[in-house]
């Protein structure tokens, strides 16, 4: 922990020039992060598509932009290869009518899962969780005493 904190401020804190020999500044902490995003569309990561980050307010309406446009490697990645401040930024994908609003991430090497089309159910939500292959739900049923029955039991 303490090496990763060492190397983002050494990236923050950086001065290529400094005047006269001497460097010289007033530096505001903040906690900084990454702007990653990993595309996918039926499970299979999207390559070749134009990705743009921009500021975003509490109403998710679109600020000004956070670098350049970039387009998804062949993994479905798209990050900003610079520190930005921690937060919530609205990514926009070429060709999705809604954008998607995502988070700073920790470490360069991470990224934020957004599934194409944006707005679709994530992958949890297609999960059956304690329903049977017929789709009935395989719970006991509780009476007016308060007792619970099973359906095989009598």
């Amino acid at each position: 922990m303490a090496s990763e904190l060492a190397r983002h401020r050494a990236s923050v804190m950086r001065v290529p020039v400094p005047h006269g020999g001497k460097a010289s500044a007033i530096l505001v902490p903040r906690p900084m992060g990454y702007l990653a995003v990993r595309l996918f569309l039926d499970g299979q990561p999207v390559a070749g598509l134009p990705v743009g980050f921009f500021h975003s307010d509490a109403e998710g309406d679109k600020g000004d932009a956070v670098g350049d446009v970039i387009p998804t490697d062949a993994r479905g990645v798209a990050r900003l290869p610079r520190l930005v401040a921690n937060g919530s930024y609205r990514c926009e994908v070429t060709g999705q009518d809604t954008p998607a609003i995502v988070s700073t991430v920790s470490r360069l090497a991470d990224s934020v899962p957004v599934l194409l089309p944006i707005g679709s159910e994530s992958v949890d939500g297609h999960l059956d969780q304690g329903n049977d292959e017929d789709g009935s739900e395989d719970v006991d049923s509780e009476d007016a005493d308060g007792e619970t029955s099973d359906s095989e039991s009598a």
